[in-house]
């Protein structure tokens, strides 16, 4: 049985690395989760993988000598984080990127060692329940900077009856199983965890897009989901939904059935594992 470890500080409790952890564990393998602070204790041979997961604090690394080392990166697509992650990445055997764009950038200095991995949903913690619609929109998360927060603003004074603000990371599908419409505003375009979180319950994602940043290559606009390109058209598209609720709940369940058919962490999990095993690491 392959033995993987899983390194990564858990300070959030919401961290990607957990799911992960129990993604490897649902396939069947043996799994062990560190601190990045407890990798100095770890051996070759300990372990058939170790794989790190970008947990957004970058001081200290696992330690040179621990083989085949795999690294899943998170955040390439915000610049502090994305300096420090380029600097990590040369250390690392095999890359797994969240954002596609930093592929397309980076692949000439790391040939051959970046690997497209976006995020995806939990079913059973992202779980679509039977629930009334109470919610013309629903959106889990903070305002954020400029243009999110006006956009959320904007979205308040229009549609009173939503729900716009935080929620523990348990239950933030009791809000979108609750919601007409998910909204979702991506930083810098990227595809984010929101986006397959508000597809996994059930409910139509209406989200922005940006080229370049593999949306298209894994959903279909009109089909799973919605995307707008801006204000206005987000607030037309808000309109057309609400009104005509046969298409959206069309479109909702096309979405659900793509995301936890293709796009959950097991998913993710069994491709680090195929990518391993391509490259003969495992």
């Amino acid at each position: 049985m392959t033995r993987i470890a899983i390194i990564f500080n858990k300070k959030r409790k919401e961290t990607t690395g957990i799911y992960y952890v129990e993604a490897f564990k649902c396939l069947g393998y043996e799994v062990s989760h560190y601190w990045v602070s407890q990798a100095d204790g770890l051996k070759v041979g300990d372990y058939d993988i170790y794989l790190r997961i970008d947990d957004g604090e970058y001081n200290e690394d696992i330690p040179q000598h621990l083989k085949p080392a795999m690294l899943l990166a998170s955040d390439t697509h915000m610049e502090r984080p994305r300096k420090a992650l380029t600097k990590l990445i040369k250390r690392y055997d095999l890359v797994f990127c969240s954002h596609l764009p930093y592929i397309y950038e980076m692949d000439g200095q790391f040939p051959g060692k970046l690997v497209w991995l976006p995020f995806a949903c939990d079913p059973e913690i992202h779980l679509k329940l039977n629930q009334k619609k109470r919610y013309d929109i629903g959106f889990v998360g903070n305002d954020g900077g400029i243009p999110r927060k006006f956009l959320l603003q904007e979205i308040r004074e229009r549609f009173p009856s939503s729900f716009l603000g935080n929620r523990d990371y348990r239950s933030l599908n009791a809000v979108y199983s609750a919601s007409r419409i998910g909204f979702n505003y991506s930083i810098k375009g990227e595809i984010n965890m929101r986006a397959f979180e508000i597809m996994s319950c059930g409910t139509m994602l209406l989200t922005n897009h940006a080229v370049g940043n593999g949306l298209d290559q894994i959903f279909e606009d009109g089909t799973h989901l919605v995307i707008y390109n801006s204000p206005r058209e987000l607030f037309e598209k808000v309109g057309y939904y609400l009104t005509h609720p046969k298409e959206r709940e069309k479109i909702a369940s096309s979405g659900y059935e793509r995301t936890i058919a293709h796009h959950t962490y097991e998913d993710r999990a069994k491709t680090i594992i195929e990518e391993a095993k391509k490259r003969k690491l495992i």
